[in-house]
């Protein structure tokens, strides 16, 4: 294992080009995994059923690990696997489940074609319990039971999303629910930092999440009036929280840090010489009661998902960045700060205050070395050094003061201030030489 580590390091020292962090978790070395797929049909038409619920528990466990729903086709996909025996559960409203035992030990193992079998009793009753269900679907609202997708101790809502059917989460924090956006994230129904998801996304620990509620968002407008705009399509969630943390104070702290092998230029300079050290590091505190909500948010990393076990590599891959425009690659500092807060203590409206500061910074270097071979002639060696700078700053607060009841009257007093501040510096180096002669002739730009 050491010898493999130590190769990938000498090969990576002496590729060229933008700088940027790579991080290869334990999870590198995880055990081999599958891809399950299963088909589900009606009984006596064998037509297909769509959204049938397929979810996996490990042998003994009554935890679910891999879930899915079926496609027009009826055909359910659960990816990643790890093998070794599970049972398997296939659910659809109106009809029984079905419930086997399999051990998986291939890439792809294929379950074939599985007929359920019409319930009577169930289907007259059309109703899903949310007692052993992954997914309720109450009226317009998909709920998602939380408690019974598994996730580490110290992970955040965003990673418990990963885990469910139809989410798609970017790095920036931003939610898709079966390819539609995700615009508002609220907390037991109350606002959470307004218009910004990643807050919630990145900073809300996954353990005290009971049910994911997701439903089409509509504008105070819609409310009101009771007519729906069609001209985009966006989902709002909301985040019921467990019963023991409704009321009180919890939070949570982590921090992770490193040393990264630091490759060098021609000139054996480091690149990104300042980082020394490679961290991730966050903290929210929150307090709920009947009428009170705040919440307080502190976090900063150059590095993602950095762990114990993990091996952070300098790498270079060739970028052509060009100045004015904020860099694609390179080592990222990232830096978040923001309090949110809600109060009901005035009858019939509602009362949120949120400050939020976000910083981005991005160092970014790529070197590119280029020998042109002429005939009857020395060759021409090339070399071209670029670095850029970029720094990130914004500031919003915002204050909202709405009544509750939309249906006699809406108001809404919600005053707004932004500041955004972005700097950038590049430097780009140009040298071209005889290869027989070196020095012979250069070009530097500024």
């Amino acid at each position: 294992m050491k010898r493999l580590v130590i190769l990938l390091l000498a090969i990576v020292a002496h590729l060229s080009a933008t700088a940027q962090v790579i991080t290869i978790s334990s999870d590198f070395f995880k055990k081999p995994e599958s891809e399950v797929k299963i088909k589900l049909v009606d009984s006596i038409t064998q037509q297909p059923l769509q959204l049938a619920t397929v979810y996996l528990q490990p042998k003994g466990d009554t935890t679910i690990m891999y879930f899915s729903l079926s496609d027009t086709s009826g055909t359910a996909v659960l990816e990643n696997v790890v093998r070794g025996s599970y049972k398997l559960t296939a659910e659809f409203l109106g009809y029984s489940p079905v419930v086997r035992e399999y051990y998986f030990n291939k890439t792809k193992e294929d379950l074939g074609t599985v007929a359920m079998v019409e319930d009577a009793v169930l289907l007259e009753a059309a109703t899903v319990s949310a007692i052993g269900n992954p997914i309720e679907v109450v009226k317009d609202t998909i709920v998602y039971n939380a408690t019974m997708f598994r996730t580490a101790d110290n992970a955040v809502l965003g990673e418990l999303l990963k885990k469910m059917p139809g989410f798609e989460v970017s790095s920036s924090g931003q939610v898709k629910v079966n390819g539609e956006e995700v615009s508002k994230i609220t907390v037991n129904g109350k606002t959470f930092f307004f218009e910004d998801p990643s807050m919630a996304v990145k900073n809300l620990p996954a353990k005290i999440v009971d049910k994911i509620k997701i439903t089409d968002y509509k504008s105070d407008q819609e409310k009101a009036t009771g007519i729906a705009n069609m001209g985009s399509r966006q989902k709002e969630m909301d985040i019921a929280l467990k019963k023991e943390y409704e009321k009180g104070w919890f939070g949570n702290a982590k921090l992770a840090a490193g040393t990264p092998v630091t490759a060098t230029n021609n000139s054996n300079q480091p690149l990104i010489a300042q980082r020394d050290v490679l961290y991730n590091g966050s903290v929210m505190v929150s307090g709920y009661n009947e009428k009170d909500q705040i919440t307080i948010i502190g976090n900063a990393y150059n590095v993602e998902n950095i762990g114990a076990n993990d091996y952070i590599i300098v790498s270079y891959g060739a970028n052509g960045q060009g100045g004015g425009n904020r860099p694609t690659d390179g080592v990222s500092t990232n830096r978040q700060a923001g309090v949110n807060f809600n109060t009901s203590r005035i009858k019939g409206f509602t009362t949120s205050a949120v400050v939020n500061y976000k910083g981005d910074m991005i160092d970014s270097e790529s070197i590119t070395n280029r020998t042109t071979m002429q005939e009857n002639a020395p060759s021409v060696y090339s070399s071209t050094d670029y670095k850029t700078n970029y720094d990130e700053n914004a500031l919003n607060a915002s204050l909202e003061f709405a009544n509750k009841d939309k249906k006699k009257y809406n108001l809404r007093i919600y005053p707004t201030f932004n500041y955004k501040s972005v700097k950038q510096d590049s430097y780009k180096d140009v040298r071209t030489s005889n290869i027989m002669d070196p020095a012979s002739s250069a070009l530097r730009l500024l």
